[in-house]
Formats: structure tokens, sequence, C-alpha cells
């Protein structure tokens, strides 16, 4: 009892000498209790946590240890203090410029308070009653121009703008775990180790708490690492977390900065002709300003260029869509381009793609007859006979004589198209021995195109099928003007006209 009391009083005056600002008198008081209690791990943690106050980390590492083991149980409060203290002093060696300690003490500090190990909390949690100085320990070095973690985008003149703001201290981020891993990654970033930083930051903001700062700085080291889109991504979700955080916000700025230089450069690059070099600039712009529609516009006519009407549709949508569905220049180029990647698609084999992409060009433009004419092209070899006929029809009549602009080859390649689904569909019903139905397809063709002897030939086969020999006898001299060479319609003839 005698020992405990005096144990007790000398607890007493290290509290007072502490909360005095007398910490080396403190540490001494402790000092005296350990030596009357040499296997209290709670008084080794208190001493640790004075030599933490007096920055003599070392001294506090090795306390806390000895904290640790003198516990019979797992404690989780110890863990913790214990891995603050890891923290501090890898925080002291990323001072000093001891990188490799300092990722190596991070990483133990973190290893100590990551689950699955379900910790138990001790007794001697409660017993300080205030905030330990492991929990005050700042976030050492994190200025971003120190730590050369922004990229000089599209080399503008003021791609380091930002650099010089002072980052928040790494305790902000939240829990044990995001300190540690936070100051790890800041250890990565001094080293240029960027895919080990990039990973770390990452994984920070994968924390359903993530802080605009976490974005912010995954940002900018994949803005370092060349990844445009996943950082324009984060800096937005930095914004998102905190609309007002000044960093976020220039680095957002500095980025539309840096697109307008790929942008102009795509401009000069296209005027000398130089299309897949423009598209990578392009590219580089709308990754760095993923919500300027010019940018998706420009883009997609390079696509176009290039034979990608894929991507130009795409990009096209985005534009119409980022204009809140109002851009008639846009809109009407979608359109075109609509066609040509319902072409590419028919072109590969891909049919129902390409009906589908003609579909989206008709529902926006009814009025162009080569989108029906293409449209009637898919579906005839799609098998079905109708749609291609109403298209064709459709398209004739966008061609009349009166229409604006009208495309004498479109028309008369409509009509051949026309033609031969009556020449079709007659030879269907003749097969069908329905010949009345055959004669009168055959002479639909022959009013679509009659300059094709096969028709006159078909229909005279029908009409003789039917009796009608004056019939036969004008089809085939028909087919015999437009070729004299024919045989089948000289024997044609013949049949009628003896020889």
């Amino acid at each position: 009892a005698i020992l405990e009391g005096k144990v007790v009083n000398l607890l007493k005056a290290f509290e007072v000498a502490r909360a005095a600002g007398e910490l080396g008198e403190a540490i001494s008081h402790i000092s005296a209790a350990i030596f009357l209690k040499p296997r209290d791990a709670y008084l080794y943690a208190e001493r640790a946590d004075a030599y933490l106050e007096i920055c003599d980390f070392s001294t506090a590492l090795a306390n806390m240890q000895k904290a640790v083991a003198l516990t019979e149980r797992r404690d989780a409060a110890l863990l913790r203090k214990l891995a603050y203290t890891i923290d501090a002093r890898g925080l002291t060696m990323l001072d000093e410029g001891d990188y490799a300690s300092a990722i190596t003490a991070f990483s133990e500090a973190l290893e100590l308070v990551q689950p699955p190990a379900k910790l138990e909390a001790s007794s001697s949690a409660g017993q300080a009653g205030r905030e330990p100085a492991w929990g005050r320990v700042k976030g050492g070095k994190t200025d971003a121009g120190d730590t050369g973690a922004f990229a000089n985008v599209g080399n503008t003149p003021d791609a380091e703008e930002v650099g010089g703001a002072e980052l928040p201290d790494g305790g902000e981020l939240g829990s044990a775990a995001q300190d540690f891993r936070l100051h790890r990654a800041l250890v990565y970033i001094e080293m240029g180790a960027t895919p080990s930083a990039v990973q770390d930051l990452h994984t920070l903001t994968q924390a359903a708490d993530a802080t605009a700062d976490s974005f912010f700085l995954l940002a900018r080291m994949q803005l370092k690492s060349g990844a445009l889109y996943e950082s324009a991504a984060n800096v937005q979700k930095a914004l998102v977390v905190d609309p007002s955080h000044v960093q976020a916000r220039q680095l957002r700025a500095l980025m539309a900065r840096s697109a307008k230089v790929y942008e102009e450069e795509a401009t000069r690059l296209m005027l000398l002709g130089h299309a897949p070099r423009a598209l990578s600039n392009l590219d580089s712009a709308v990754a760095l300003n993923t919500s300027d529609p010019q940018l998706y516009k420009r883009r997609a006519i390079a696509h176009r260029l290039l034979n990608d009407a894929q991507s130009a549709c795409v990009d096209l949508e985005a534009a119409v869509r980022l204009s809140g569905g109002v851009f008639p220049e846009a809109e009407k180029l979608l359109t075109v381009v609509y066609n040509d990647a319902a072409l590419a698609e028919v072109a590969a084999g891909r049919l129902q793609a390409g009906m589908g992409l003609l579909q989206r060009a008709l529902a926006r433009d009814g009025t162009q007859p080569r989108y029906f004419a293409n449209r009637g092209d898919i579906a005839h070899r799609l098998g079905d006979a109708k749609l291609a006929l109403d298209d064709y029809t459709r398209a004739l009549e966008l061609c009349l004589p009166s229409t604006p602009g009208r495309d004498d080859k479109l028309t008369w390649e409509l009509q051949c198209k026309v033609s031969f689904l009556h020449y079709e569909a007659g030879t269907r019903a003749f097969n069908s021995t329905d010949y009345l139905s055959a004669y009168s397809a055959f002479s639909k063709a022959i009013r679509s195109n009659y300059k094709v002897a096969a028709y006159y030939l078909a229909r005279a086969e029908a009409a003789k099928v039917l009796g009608k020999w004056d019939l036969v006898r004008a089809d085939a001299e028909c087919a015999l003007a437009l070729n004299p060479a024919d045989g089948q319609a000289r024997s044609m003839l013949q049949l009628v006209v003896p020889q």
C-alpha cells in the first residue's frame, strides 16, 4: 500500500509538471514511478507520451515497445499508441531525408492498426484523460512545391502556378490508417516513386470518408504520370467533397489552360494535314477538360477524317449532351456521322448495328434520300423486302424533280434497286406457280428500269404460261433489242414466229 501511494503521488506530480510544460521534471517523476513499478505498462506508455512531446522519438519508441511487451493481452490502445510513436519517428526520418527508413516506419505503423486482427481495449486507454501527443503529430513535409507532385501539363509557361500551396496535415485525413498511409504516400512522392504514391492515395480515396485533400493529391500524381482522364475525375471529386478547395480549383483551372494549348496545337496540325497527331492532342485536351462540348466536336471531326465514324459518333453525342441537348452544329454533323458509321458496320458484316445507326440518323433528319436508300440496302440484305421497298420508294419521293438539290444519279440508282426488288418478287411468285402475280411483278420491274433484258424474258416466261403469245413476242423482241446476242430471247421469239 505504501508503494502504491508513492506511485500515485509521483503520477500526480508528473501530471502537474507536464501540464505546466515542465517536461524534464515530469519525465523525472514518471521515471521514479517506473523504478518502483517496473512492470507497469501504463507508466511506460505515459513516459513515451512525454518523450514524444520533447520530440525524442527514439526514446519514446523504446518506452512504447516496452509497454506493449509488458501487456499480457493484445491491447488496441497501446498498439495504436505504439503505431503513432513509430509514425512520429517516420516523420522525423522524412524530414532528415532518410526515405527508406521512413517508408519502413510508416509501413510498420500501418500494419499495427490494420484489420483483420480484433484488438481489445484495455483500461489503460482511459487513464490519461486527454488527447495523447501522438495524435497531435503534424504531417511533416507536405508542401506540394517541395514534393514535386505537380506536372508541367502541355509545357505551358504557367504550369507550376499551383505548386507553392501548403498541403493539409496528414492528421486531418481521419483514421490512424489514413494518417500513416498518407505519410507513406508523401515519402513516395519525395522519392519520385509515383506508382507507389498513387497506389496509397488511391486506397485513401476509396474510404467512405475520403477527403478532398486525398482526391487532390491523387489527381496531382496522376497528372504527373500522364493519367489525364483519371486526374481530371479526381479533381472533380475533390471539388464535390469541398467546392471551395483552393488547390483543387487552381488545378482545374490549370488543366483548362493546358487543354487550350493542346487544342491550339491540334488546329495547327490539322491545317498541316497531320490528322493523327492532331487527334492525339485533342485526346489530351478532352482528358484535361472533359466538360467542353467544342473539344468533343473537334475531336469528332478528326475521327471522321481518319475514317473512325464510331468514335466520332461517341464524341458528338457527348458534345450534344454537354450542351444540354441543344448544339445545332454538332447535331447536324452527328446525323451525317451516324450514316457513316452505319456504312462501316455494314462493311464489317454487322447489319443489325448498321440498321440501328441509320434509325438514329433518320430520327434526326428524315429528309435525306440517301439515308433511306442505305437503310433499304440493309433491309434487303436482312431479307426484309417490304421495308427495303418502302425505304427506296420514300427515297425516290425525296428525289422528285421539284426537290431542291435533286440527285439524278441517286434517282437512277434507286430505280434500279426498286426494279430488282420487283424482279425478285416476280421470281418467287413464278416459282410458286402464281403466274399472274409474277407477270405483275415483272411489269413493275420493267417500269422502274426498262434497260434490263432479263426482266423482259422473265415476263415473257410468265406470259407464255398464261397463253398470252402476243405479249411473249413483244417481250422477246424487247430483250433482243437490248441484247442482240441473247440466245434465250432468240429461242423465245422462235416459239411465236417460226422461221
